[in-house]
């Protein structure tokens, strides 16, 4: 019987390693000395037993301190980022902050007698937005004669035409800047109700406005019982039309509006395919169109329309284009939806004045009294 030379196991006979560590078994040449192998148990073969093993590594102690450093990492970039956002957003944004605060009060000091600055504000915001915007439009006063084809066929001319004093008042000073409130300058309401149109059946109480940069026939007259804020905007942004000279917006309660704008045209169009092109386009923003005029006379073409401001028909629109060699005029009469025949009938007539008094739509007649508008005598 043998043993492996180096943990002392018992070796089968014709095995050429040991079972237990692997070791290949030397083969003693003949002749040679027997080798006594040690006792199994023993301190010795203990020892031999374990020095054949590979030694320990001393691994514990690395991974601590690899640990320990990435964490102090960590809180070191923890560090840094916090005191990053503090000095770069939270004190500089700080700082921006204070001075907003100063100018909102410096706002507040220059518009002492608006009754409510924040819903002002809101107002012009909605107002700029919506007159931007696609506008819907809707029928006004359809019933009558006066918004028929015949009607508008008979009642224009290309020529200028002057408009009594009666309805002349002095116009609002031009500003410098580009966008500005002229809600006082107007005499408007601050508490108007834009639901009444009840207040708006004397046109002898019309105030007149004619173009701070002296555009011919961009004139028209309007009501300061109706609307609590206006303002004009001439900055030249870009439009469907071209380059804007001059837009004046009204707005009232209950989605009422008055829009008047002058636009230059930028495009070689004849005048039909220019008055084609306002079609196209207007017919994209209303619901439920009804064209009352589309013509062309000598030097200008003019488009009449009406429709809903949306799908539920909330409000209506009555829409006047107007289109020479040189502009684009709109006049954008928004309303809410009609509550009986005789909030019918007001809006109407309302309209029906707006419409002979503004220049651009050369019409030859003078507003007829609310009585005769219902009766329909001209």
């Amino acid at each position: 019987m043998s043993f492996c030379k180096k943990c002392g196991a018992e070796i089968r006979p014709g095995n050429q390693f040991c079972t237990k560590c692997g070791t290949p078994v030397s083969k003693v040449p003949a002749g040679s000395p027997n080798v006594s192998p040690v006792p199994a148990g023993t301190d010795m073969q203990k020892n031999a037993a374990s020095s054949g093993k590979p030694p320990k590594k001393g691994g514990h102690g690395l991974l601590i301190f690899i640990l320990i450093l990435i964490i102090l990492l960590l809180l070191g970039g923890i560090a840094f980022g916090g005191w990053y956002v503090y000095t770069n957003y939270i004190s500089d944004s700080g700082h921006t902050y204070r001075s907003l605060d100063d100018d909102d009060e410096d706002d507040d000091d220059d518009e002492d007698k608006d009754k409510d600055t924040e819903s002002t504000s809101e107002a012009s915001t909605e107002t700029s937005s919506e007159a931007s915007d696609s506008y819907a439009a809707a029928s006004v006063a359809t019933d009558s004669s006066e918004f028929s084809k015949d009607y508008f066929d008979d009642d224009h001319d290309n020529n200028d035409h002057d408009y009594d004093d009666h309805y002349a008042t002095e116009a609002p000073h031009h500003h410098e800047d580009e966008r500005y409130d002229v809600t006082d300058e107007f005499g408007l309401d601050y508490y108007a109700d834009g639901s009444d149109y009840s207040t708006v059946l004397d046109p002898d109480l019309f105030h007149r406005y004619s173009s701070s940069n002296g555009v011919k026939h961009f004139a028209f007259s309007y009501p300061t019982s109706l609307y609590y804020y206006a303002y004009v905007n001439t900055d030249s942004f870009e439009n469907d039309y071209g380059k804007n000279i001059e837009s004046v917006y009204f707005t009232g309660t209950d989605m009422s509006e008055l829009v008047f704008s002058v636009t230059r045209r930028n495009d070689s169009l004849s005048l039909k395919d220019a008055l084609d092109y306002v079609v196209e386009t207007e017919k994209d923003t209303l619901y439920d169109a009804s064209p009352i005029l589309d013509s062309v006379k000598d030097d200008s073409a003019r488009y009449i329309t009406s429709g809903y401001t949306d799908y539920a028909h909330d409000g209506i629109v009555y829409l006047l284009t107007t289109v020479t060699d040189d502009y684009v005029y709109q006049m954008r009469v928004t309303m809410p939806d009609y509550t009986d025949s005789t909030d019918k009938d007001e809006k109407g007539y309302y309209t029906e004045c707006l419409y002979r008094l503004c220049s651009f739509s050369e019409s030859k007649k003078s507003c007829r009294s609310f009585s005769d508008y219902v009766t329909g005598e001209d």
